[in-house]
């Protein structure tokens, strides 16, 4: 019986190669920062007035998968670095590649993306600065 929390199909991943070859250069047990993009099941889209319930929605949704996904989190060493999701479903995490591997096999988890410091850029000045 496969597993049914299982939902990408063969050949893809939520952790993209780039990243994922980065993970396994870290120390076993090493903690890294990600953001996971959770899945929410709540259809956008639509007429302005049903943004902010649609937001809110996809919040509310998120924080339920956050409290399905703790446990697993917290076994492998890792933690949520914000209480709540973002309005798009997604919340950081503190987590061991081998946590964020158990994350990605989860149904409820959509993606993960390496945490990136940003850069803003003046194309007065073509300097780099950050925020």
């Amino acid at each position: 019986m496969a597993d049914e929390r299982r939902s990408t199909p063969a050949g893809t991943s939520k952790i993209s190669p780039e990243f994922r070859r980065r993970l396994t250069g870290f120390p076993r047990g090493e903690r890294v920062r990600a953001v996971v993009l959770l899945k929410t099941e709540i259809e956008g889209g639509g007429r302005r007035r049903n943004r902010q319930e649609i937001m809110e929605a996809t919040k509310t949704a998120a924080r339920m998968v956050m409290a399905e996904l703790e446990p697993l989190l917290s076994a492998t060493g890792g933690h949520f670095l914000a209480d709540s999701p973002d309005a798009l479903g997604s919340v950081p995490v503190e987590a061991t590649p081998e946590g964020l591997e158990a994350l990605s096999t989860n149904e409820k988890v959509r993606a993960i993306l390496e945490d990136q410091p940003i850069a803003l850029y003046t194309p007065a000045t073509g300097r780099r600065s950050r925020p």
